[in-house]
């Protein structure tokens, strides 16, 4: 939920609802709805943030949006968005900024080996071609003018 308008409907639903409305058919396709979601998901960051902020800027629950991106959209939409999101920004936050402290997953509910994850994240999101257009991307927006 993002606003108070988000939980004010949340709460007016539920206080709508029965309980023990489900039926077992009903658990099975949530069963399979979760299933058929993380089949192709990377990593299981739900985006909360409380891994934030990094002493080294890098953006975590973003590296993880695109990383997972890449493999439930495709590669290209995936790094796309790690371009744009993290990579073009005036400061970077590249996954590869990480100095592996752990302090990330001191913090993390779903217990991700965030360190780890960081790492495969960085190398599928960023094959040379993508680093080097990157690299040149960058230092024609934020060269300095004289």
């Amino acid at each position: 939920m993002n606003s108070v308008e988000m939980v004010k409907e949340n709460c007016k639903t539920a206080s709508l609802s029965e309980t023990n409305i489900f039926t077992h058919d009903d658990f099975d396709l949530l069963e399979e709805i979760k299933a058929a979601i993380k089949e192709n998901e990377k990593v299981g960051c739900t985006g909360c943030r409380y891994c934030m902020p990094c002493s080294k800027g890098v953006d975590i629950p973003g590296t993880f949006r695109s990383y997972n991106e890449m493999y439930t959209e495709s590669k290209h939409q995936g790094r796309f968005q790690y371009a744009q999101t993290v990579g073009l920004t005036k400061e970077p936050a590249f996954a590869s900024q990480c100095i592996e402290c752990g302090k990330c997953e001191q913090h993390c509910p779903q217990g991700i080996p965030i360190r780890q994850k960081l790492k495969e994240a960085d190398k599928a999101l960023r094959p040379l071609p993508y680093k080097i257009g990157i690299n040149i991307v960058r230092k024609f927006m934020f060269r300095k003018t004289r």
